[in-house]
C-alpha cells in the first residue's frame, strides 16, 4: 500500500535559520495578508544553524486550557492557547554568529591577533533576545518545499559545547534544545507541498 498523500509525510530534512525579531506587518486573523507577512519575514537577515537533526515544529493544545463544566449542562465552554515549539539537535554549537543572535552576547574580535574572538556573558539576569525562527524543508522531486516561520520566540534549554575524543566516543555530541513561541505573536507555514 502507498500513502494517501505523500506530500503530507515527514520525509524531507529541514534547514534552520534564526534572525533578530524586527517589525513586520501584523498578521490578520483571517490570514488575508499572510503572503505579505511571509515576504517580509523572508527579507530578514538570517543566520543558519547548520548540522541539525530531527527538526520538529509542534503545537500543544493541552498546556493552557480553559474549560467550564456545569452540573446540568456538562461542558459549556472550552478554549486553549497553543504552545508553539521548534526543536532539534544541533552539532555546530560553536558558531559564534548564531550564538550572538540567540543569546544576545557581545563578540570581540581581538586586535593584533589573527582569527581570535572572545565572547561570554556575566552570570546575571538577562533578557532573552526575541527571535524569528525559519525552517525551510528540502526540495522534493518536483522542486517544491514548505517553509515554517515562528515570529517572536525565545531559546529554551541548554546549548552544550563539548570537548570529546571522537575516536573514543565514536560520535560527535549534539546539543538538543528548543525555541518557544512568545505569547501574542504568530507562526506561519508557506506550503508548496500539500
Amino acid at each position: 500500500m502507498t500513502s494517501v498523500n505523500e506530500n503530507a509525510l515527514s520525509i524531507l530534512a529541514g534547514l534552520v535559520y534564526v534572525a533578530p525579531r524586527t517589525s513586520v506587518t501584523a498578521l490578520l486573523d483571517d490570514m488575508s495578508n499572510s503572503s505579505i507577512v511571509a515576504w517580509e519575514l523572508d527579507a530578514l537577515s538570517y543566520e543558519r544553524l547548520a548540522s541539525v537533526t530531527d527538526v520538529q515544529f509542534s503545537m500543544n493544545t493541552s498546556d493552557k486550557v480553559t474549560k467550564v463544566e456545569t452540573d446540568d449542562n456538562g461542558t459549556i465552554y472550552s478554549a486553549y492557547e497553543p504552545t508553539i515549539k521548534i526543536a532539534w539537535n544541533w552539532y555546530e554549537t560553536g558558531e559564534v554568529n548564531v550564538l550572538k543572535t540567540i543569546l544576545g552576547i557581545n563578540v570581540l574580535d581581538v586586535t593584533g591577533t589573527p582569527d581570535q574572538r572572545i565572547y561570554g556573558l556575566n552570570i546575571s539576569s538577562k533578557e532573552l533576545p526575541k527571535i524569528v525562527v525559519k525552517i525551510i524543508g528540502k526540495d522534493d522531486a518536483n522542486g517544491k518545499n514548505n517553509t515554517i516561520y515562528l515570529y517572536d520566540a525565545g531559546l529554551s534549554g541548554d546549548i552544550v559545547q563539548s570537548f570529546v575524543d571522537v575516536v573514543r566516543a565514536g560520535d560527535i555530541p549534539a546539543s538538543p534544545f528548543e525555541f518557544l513561541g512568545n505569547r501574542g505573536w504568530f507562526w506561519l507555514i508557506r506550503a508548496e507541498r500539500y
